[in-house]
């Protein structure tokens, strides 16, 4: 359902999202998170972002960005700018795709193409820099 399913899918995956939230079963969270993203349930905004700031489970927090992104995306750049920080390199590879252009985000980006603790997210960083560079 979360992989093919459509709008109508809806209140089974955020269902299954809030119970798994609750339940702190964070990696059975982000096949519905990754879901609800895909088909872009701005509903799921607020548990996502509930879902990002509870999580004790880093690796999920790369599918709660997804699905973040795909429901809010405005909503999703504080959330997408403090994963250029995270502890996972996936995390911080998805955070340089959607990265806002800011100075501090520019900023971020270089220090990162050249992280010896990152050298997963250099071409991630480097491919967003070039992007920004030639974006009108």
């Amino acid at each position: 359902m979360a992989e093919v399913g459509d709008r109508g899918d809806a209140p089974v995956l955020l269902a299954a999202l809030h119970r798994t939230v609750v339940a702190g079963e964070w990696c059975a969270a982000e096949v519905p998170a990754r879901g609800l993203g895909r088909l872009g349930i701005h509903e799921a905004a607020s548990e996502l972002m509930a879902a990002w700031e509870g999580t004790v489970h880093s690796l999920a927090r790369e599918a709660f960005l997804d699905g973040l992104r795909g429901c809010a995306p405005h909503g999703a750049e504080a959330v997408t700018v403090e994963g250029l920080d995270d502890c996972e390199p996936t995390v911080q590879q998805r955070a340089c795709e959607a990265a806002p252009d800011t100075a501090a985000v520019r900023s971020r980006l270089r220090e990162l193409t050249a992280d010896p603790l990152a050298p997963e997210v250099h071409e991630a960083a480097n491919t967003k820099l070039q992007f920004l560079a030639i974006d009108p």
